[in-house]
């Protein structure tokens, strides 16, 4: 059971919290969407008109998380019979709540079936799990877990907190060659490394090759979904969100904070500007703008970026 002023204490330190009303002795069991709200839960509302209002004002005992009231609507947060929190952002503050009270822990040990390198590098409270391989250059920072069944390379390294998704494999060799004067093709050996920020979350069976002499990079909390892939040389900075089945070429430049849908495709050396939202299963051929808006194969530039955010 979780209290409303444990959580009110946790939002108050993460400057989130607006106002509270109701009894914060009052406690939780679990969290459900809006409309499984019943005693005994916690739940978020986006948007709030009156009369709906008064009729999860009579609901006892739960924790509701809503965007700041119109004055004209205070009467009935004052006579609600739950605890009310009044935020600025209700979907990240009851994002944040989860994340702190119930969500699983993931439990950082080294599974005796991992097979890792001597020649491997790990930090204090790392998690690698059954049947992942740990190279022999890796350097794995402090706090990381590996799902089971990943590959990482010689030269991958992983900065604090980031985490792996199961069947994934990182610092592989990118697909290079150069044609001889018959026509062949010849290899052309990928040496660089791979480097992976603080805090970034890769998802299951997500490819991203080591650069060919330099570095691919994937800045601090980039999250990245399931069945991707990165090619050689690519650059993602911070904060960006790649959904599911996303293909990114190499070289390719992605900015900070990008959003790109699922599907997409990003062509070799296309640079994507700050904060840029590329929509579902785009062919990106052409370099885009910061804070745009591009989708369509070939993509082409359609407004403003801000209100197709995933985050928004």
């Amino acid at each position: 059971m979780i209290s409303a002023l444990e959580i009110e204490l946790f939002l108050k330190s993460r400057g989130e919290l607006i106002s509270t009303s109701g009894q914060p002795e009052q406690t939780v069991e679990k969290p459900v969407p809006f409309d499984q709200i019943a005693q005994n839960t916690l739940t978020f509302i986006r948007h709030v008109e009156g009369e709906e209002l008064n009729k999860i004002a009579d609901i006892p005992g739960i924790i509701l998380i809503l965007p700041e009231l119109d004055p004209s609507c205070d009467h009935i947060a004052v006579k609600a019979q739950g605890y009310w929190i009044q935020c600025r952002d209700p979907r990240l503050t009851f994002a944040l709540v989860l994340c702190e009270y119930f969500e699983p822990r993931l439990t950082h040990h080294i599974s005796p079936n991992a097979d890792i390198h001597e020649m491997a590098r790990l930090g204090n409270d790392v998690g690698i799990d059954a049947f992942a391989v740990i190279s022999a250059g890796v350097h794995i920072a402090d706090g990381c877990h590996i799902a089971a069944h990943t590959m990482l390379h010689s030269g991958v390294q992983l900065g604090r907190g980031v985490t792996i998704g199961a069947g994934t494999c990182l610092g592989g060799p990118g697909f290079g060659y150069q044609r001889d004067n018959d026509g062949t093709p010849q290899r052309f050996p990928q040496l660089g490394i791979l480097e992976i920020g603080d805090g970034c979350e890769i998802g299951e069976n997500v490819t991203i090759n080591r650069a060919a002499l330099t570095t691919t990079t994937i800045e601090a909390h980039v999250k990245i979904d399931d069945q991707t892939y990165v090619a050689h040389n690519v650059s993602i900075g911070a904060g960006t969100l790649i959904m599911a089945g996303v293909r990114i070429m190499g070289a390719a430049a992605i900015g900070t904070g990008v959003d790109i849908h699922q599907g997409s495709l990003i062509g070799q050396g296309v640079r994507i500007g700050d904060r840029a939202v590329i929509g579902m299963g785009s062919v990106v051929l052409s370099d885009i703008p910061a804070d745009t808006f591009a989708a369509g194969t070939p993509a082409k530039r359609r407004g403003p970026a801000e209100k197709h955010r995933l985050s928004r």
